[in-house]
């Protein structure tokens, strides 16, 4: 691909060189590509925080991907109104419908159970060298680029969805591989068997130059993920009575400890913003205008100050809470711009007092449900059952494995071309492309076939002769 071509046509170029044209522009066929893989589909059946197999309907990540997708095209299409065209075109370009596939895509890599299985599979292939590890932002990266099968099927050499490099660029919120300095809870964003994918993107321009390479639509894209999942959560646990949202308004004295232990935990700007205040006063008032606003002369009383009942009062000032919120941090002067700054570039300007409620929102799920017992127990079964998942599946990949028939297609495939040194990921030994595969399949399923599985191996559950494996 030709480094020549100026940034505005670069953004729209395949590293496949799709040139099938229709009545969609580049970056539709993108979104598009996104929403009708089976990648996708998959996030149905995984969690956001709480086991989906669960009675109560809480976020899975399918529906947090596309509560992220809406957020994250209407600050887009405001940005793109509210800012000069020289800014745009300073930072890099903005499209909506970039922003929009970086953020029903940003989630793809999340496999089944979650962290707790990150991190089995983190401690799985940290073993096999080669910085080759695993976390959810690169296997996202690989899965559009690598995993995923477009209906313009390349062959060997070029699977994947064929994304324009705007698309692929929005995805990298963390461009960077992992290298041997990494700390444990380091992030990053694409694993070295895509090196070459991530070197076509790194082609754009970013914001003002900026140093670490973050696409202004990736930063959107991340902001749009951040106070989603801070306002649903807070929902989600509120219903499920795990989250005591009237303890923190009618009780002082559990509000200010709370706020303190977050001020503690989160460098915030307290001269400026007051987290007591916010609990005591700006969170409940959001929801009392739900109380007016739904045909009420006067609420009876605040939905939050009272453990949610499941009445329409108290889903009506829930819904109107989340509106009021997401208009808070996305609205008119709500404080989110494009700036290019020649010497601090930043391409998203964000204010500290935004930043910092969104963080206390994020804070407070932490604080309540993720130290939760019966949480911790599931996550602990989880965990343990995806090490017992990849120890049997990596076995299964051994060249003359007589367990070679539980590897579903289309990874059979693959692992036939590293016994046979064709698999094209570059120059890996044997056993690291061996657990990077034995990954994907793990990272492709949801949470009711990874259980399945598990309870087969294990022979609690045997299933039947003629069940597939996945």
């Amino acid at each position: 691909m030709s480094s020549n071509k100026d940034n505005e046509e670069l953004r729209s170029e395949r590293i496949h060189s799709d040139k099938k044209e229709d009545n969609r522009s580049a970056f539709q066929k993108d979104r598009d590509r996104i929403l009708y893989t089976p990648a996708f589909r998959r996030l149905g059946g995984v969690a956001q925080v709480v086991h989906v197999n669960t009675d109560r309907g809480y976020h899975n990540r399918l529906t947090h991907s596309l509560k992220v997708a809406q957020v994250g095209r209407r600050l887009a299409e405001y940005l793109d109104d509210e800012t000069p065209d020289h800014v745009l075109r300073e930072a890099g370009g903005l499209s909506a419908d970039v922003v929009e596939t970086a953020c029903l895509a940003h989630d793809l890599g999340h496999p089944p159970f979650g962290h707790p299985a990150e991190r089995a599979l983190q401690a799985r292939l940290d073993n096999m060298g080669e910085f080759s590890s695993f976390e959810g932002n690169p296997q996202s990266f690989r899965i559009v680029n690598n995993v995923s099968i477009n209906k313009r099927w390349y062959g060997d050499d070029h699977r994947g969805l064929d994304l324009t490099l705007a698309s692929l660029k929005a995805m990298l919120k963390y461009p960077r591989s992992r290298g041997p300095m990494s700390k444990e809870r380091d992030k990053w964003g694409y694993y070295r068997t895509e090196e070459s994918e991530f070197e076509e993107t790194e082609q754009l321009r970013t914001p003002g130059g900026s140093n670490d390479n973050v696409s202004l639509e990736a930063r959107i894209m991340d902001w749009a993920d951040d106070l989603t999942y801070a306002i649903h959560d807070l929902v989600d646990f509120y219903e499920a009575g795990l989250l005591p949202l009237d303890r923190l308004i009618q009780d002082s004295e559990e509000r200010e400890t709370v706020a303190d232990e977050f001020e503690s935990n989160v460098d915030v700007n307290e001269e400026s913003w007051d987290a007591t205040g916010f609990l005591a006063n700006s969170l409940p008032d959001l929801a009392a205008v739900a109380g007016g606003e739904v045909g009420q002369e006067a609420p009876r009383r605040n939905p939050l100050e009272y453990p949610f009942d499941g009445s329409s009062y108290d889903r009506a000032g829930l819904s109107f809470m989340s509106s009021k919120l997401i208009e808070r941090y996305l609205g008119i002067d709500s404080g989110v711009e494009v700036a290019v700054d020649p010497e601090i570039p930043t391409g998203l300007e964000i204010t500290d007092d935004l930043k910092d409620e969104v963080h206390l929102l994020q804070y407070l799920t932490e604080h309540y449900v993720f130290n939760d017992p019966a949480l911790l127990a599931q996550q602990r079964g989880h965990k343990e059952a995806v090490e017992t998942l990849f120890d049997e599946l990596y076995e299964a990949t051994e060249e003359g494995s007589d367990r070679g028939g539980m590897i579903p297609a289309p990874f059979d495939e693959k692992v036939k071309q590293i016994h046979e040194g064709n698999l094209c990921d570059g120059n890996f030994k044997s056993d690291t492309l061996r657990a990077r595969v034995t990954a994907d399949i793990i990272a492709s399923m949801t949470e009711k076939q990874a259980m399945q599985l598990h309870e087969r191996l294990v022979g609690s559950t045997p299933g039947l002769v003629i069940d597939q494996i996945v």
